[in-house]
């Protein structure tokens, strides 16, 4: 299974059609720019297109930034938080088709009746605003929480990513029957398994449940060294927790809890200074062979789930 995070098809596809909405963006504002030089304010009606035209540019460089994160990375959290989007969006069909009808019959009516600015303006404030409106109405499905968590692997996924040159390797979302370990890094110092966290709120890294995911951590490390022993690699797997968001901010950027790491930092620097490491420096063969270990074992647990 190719967990690999360089661009493949999927990416293929998507860039051309961030490289069309790009042009499309810059053609309408030639068009913008044409037309409003034959009204009484073209200046004005230019800096609106012009911003218009540059928040479509970057929301589709964004997509397509983010549609290269590794995919595999949250995907557990991602499918749950989906799964309770459209159960709440199943309990308040109803109520939500009054709202955006309400939306479109009233804004509607007072865009078009104002005198200025362009046509072409007012509607394409009518489109915004009803975007914004969705994605008002999709923020209260309660799993915002979930989305966040997979955010947060996929972030922690990409600063492995970012240590290749050190050369360290990651493989993301290791399911067991009683769990899953979120990521396994193995390089050149050895081999950890991790676990990712996130929090908005202050305090919640404190206390029992800190302990509570510094023992989840630890549960990893175990179910990989049993893993690996398996397929013959006598290895050690150091636990290592990751924290992200705004419940991080009390925190140092790298702690010891009963002798596992805790990183709250996203510099690359503290990321080489404080992966864990084992006594003796892992062979290229060695790392190799846990790769393929776990990728093995990655894609005989999917295959016997897509049997059953």
């Amino acid at each position: 299974m190719n967990l690999s995070a360089e661009p493949g098809k999927g990416w293929q596809v998507l860039s051309g059609i961030g490289w069309a909405v790009g042009l499309l963006a810059v053609l309408y504002l030639g068009l913008a720019v044409a037309a409003a030089t034959q009204t009484p304010q073209p200046w004005i009606d230019i800096a609106l297109n012009s911003a218009a035209c540059g928040a479509v540019v970057a929301g589709a460089a964004w997509g397509i930034r983010y549609a290269r994160k590794p995919r595999r990375a949250g995907q557990w959290s991602q499918r749950k938080a989906r799964e309770a989007r459209r159960e709440f969006f199943r309990r308040k069909a109803s109520s939500f088709a009054l709202v955006l009808l309400g939306y479109i019959a009233l804004t509607g009516v007072g865009l078009f009746l104002l005198p200025w600015p362009s046509l072409a303006f007012r509607q394409g404030c009518l489109v915004v605003g009803l975007l914004w409106l969705l994605s008002w109405l999709f923020s209260m499905d309660n799993a915002e929480g979930q989305r966040m968590g997979a955010l947060a692997e996929r972030w922690t996924s990409e600063r492995f990513r970012r240590l290749r040159g050190a050369g360290w390797r990651v493989v993301d979302r290791v399911v067991f029957e009683e769990g899953d370990v979120d990521h396994v890094g193995f390089g050149p110092d050895g081999v950890v398994a991790v676990e990712t966290k996130y929090s908005a709120y202050k305090g919640r890294f404190d206390g029992p449940s800190l302990a509570r995911f510094v023992e989840q951590a630890r549960w990893g490390a175990r179910k990989i060294h049993l893993l690996l022993k398996s397929y013959g690699i006598d290895v050690e797997v150091r636990p290592l927790l990751v924290l992200w968001g705004p419940g991080t901010e009390a925190r140092p950027r790298y702690a010891e809890e009963k002798g596992t790491p805790v990183l709250c930092t996203a510099r690359r620097a503290d990321w080489l200074a404080h992966l864990p490491r084992s006594g003796t420096r892992l062979p290229t063969e060695t790392i190799a062979s846990v790769e393929a270990a776990v990728q093995d074992f990655i894609s005989r647990s999917s295959a016997a789930q897509n049997r059953r």
